[in-house]
């Protein structure tokens, strides 16, 4: 399986099927397990606090999960590797006597998309510092979505494909495992025109954008299906962004659907 999803993610497409991560979907009785969580990335995370938005969607299905992020806008990965970097200390520091089970890299938006070097190199910088702290941790890259802007002329499913070949191809290489938050994203965009998952500057996440990332996120790291999710948020509520904190119950399950066809192929 593993050397299929190689072949097929390495061609740019544009459908939901392309790199589903076909997670076992035995529903069998399974370990309790608690996740400890970090999230280590740029205003892609922090956005709508991405880590805490994740935290609450596990315990909303009865999933033990902490999480926490170091974040600082427009980071790279390359430039955490620093060992004189202002954010890349605290993170090391961190990471030198606290032990999680899973550590969620995202780097400068544009950088799979066009900065490969830049990408590929920070990746293995953080591999290599992260592995002899972290006798037990998963790594995952986030792979994040296609969005417009004044130096990005490419339609947006076809940035988001970039992203994800080349996010693909250096998890690949360095054998980590990814979130594919940026298929699910397409999809959501290419299928249901009244859902906004981007704030106002056509870049950021809105909250449903963060929430359906916190799904694909949880469901991911877990293998949990993310079917039985409830939480809808605050009704009547906006946040430090101005985008409303509340996602109605059609909406909601959408993106429950989804997330389950991006993360096990299934809905």
């Amino acid at each position: 399986m593993h050397s299929l999803r190689k072949l097929i993610c390495i061609i740019p497409v544009f459908t939901i099927f392309s790199c589903s991560n076909n997670k076992n979907t035995d529903d069998g009785p399974k370990e309790k397990k608690h996740y400890e969580v970090l999230f280590i990335g740029n205003s892609f995370t922090f956005y709508n606090s991405l880590d805490v938005m994740s935290e609450t969607i596990a315990k909303n299905i009865g999933i033990d999960m902490t999480c926490k992020s170091y974040t600082l806008g427009s980071h790279s990965l390359l430039e955490d590797t620093d060992p004189n970097d202002s954010l890349g200390k605290k993170i090391f520091a961190d990471l030198k006597v606290n032990q999680y089970t899973d550590i969620i890299l995202q780097d400068k938006s544009n950088y799979p998309y066009n900065h490969y070097a830049d990408f590929k190199s920070g990746v293995r910088g953080m591999k290599e510092k992260i592995v002899p702290l972290q006798s037990e941790a998963k790594i995952h890259l986030y792979e994040t979505w296609g969005y417009t802007s004044e130096n990005l002329t490419a339609p947006i499913p076809e940035m988001e494909s970039v992203i994800r070949k080349n996010t693909t191809m250096v998890a690949n290489l360095y054998g980590l495992e990814v979130t594919y938050v940026g298929q699910a994203f397409t999809y959501v965009y290419e299928n249901y025109k009244d859902i906004n998952l981007y704030h106002q500057d056509n870049k950021h996440p809105s909250w449903i954008g963060t929430y359906l990332a916190a799904l694909v996120h949880v469901a991911t790291l877990t293998g949990e299906h993310v079917k039985g999710v409830t939480y809808q948020g605050e009704y009547g509520k906006t946040n430090e962004y101005g985008q409303v904190t509340f996602v109605d119950e059609v909406t909601r399950n959408i993106l429950i659907d989804v997330a389950e066809q991006v993360v096990f192929g299934q809905q």
